[in-house]
């Protein structure tokens, strides 16, 4: 019994995509590294001066804090905030990310262009998320 109502559902739906011209080519798959393109990480030359721009993409106020002592800077919703780091005589950049509420952050990162490192706050999905950023001495970034 089970059989026959199997085969009359699968004909039912072969009649039903061929009387209402629904196309009933089969699917073709593939595996994601044959046809994805897989994308550089972000690095920097050792000693590079970059402009980096923080972007805040949140409906709510992000605080930014560079942590070799510098106060902590608000960024309201929407606003861009840049500034330019590297040279033989500035330190390691190292950004730390929070908000008021606790709710987890994302960094996403991007180089527009070859001096340009942009990071694009945004509210992240689950705990506890992007909480700081660093170039390291080798012009690499880490997301911790």
């Amino acid at each position: 019994m089970q059989r026959r109502l199997t085969f009359l559902a699968a004909l039912l739906v072969a009649a039903s995509s061929s009387f209402w011209g629904l196309p009933t080519t089969p699917a073709i798959a593939a595996t994601c590294s044959s046809q994805c393109k897989k994308t550089k990480p972000i690095q920097f030359r050792p000693g590079q001066r970059i402009e980096v721009m923080v972007v805040n993409r949140t409906r709510r106020t992000i605080m930014m804090e560079n942590t070799l002592g510098d106060r902590a800077i608000k960024l309201l919703p929407g606003q861009k905030l840049k500034f330019y780091r590297g040279g033989s005589t500035d330190p390691n950049l190292s950004l730390a990310f929070w908000d008021a509420t606790e709710t987890p952050l994302k960094l996403a990162l991007s180089q527009p262009q070859s001096n340009l490192l942009q990071i694009d706050v945004r509210f992240a999905r689950r705990a506890p998320g992007d909480r700081a950023l660093y170039i390291m001495n080798d012009g690499r970034i880490q997301l911790l």
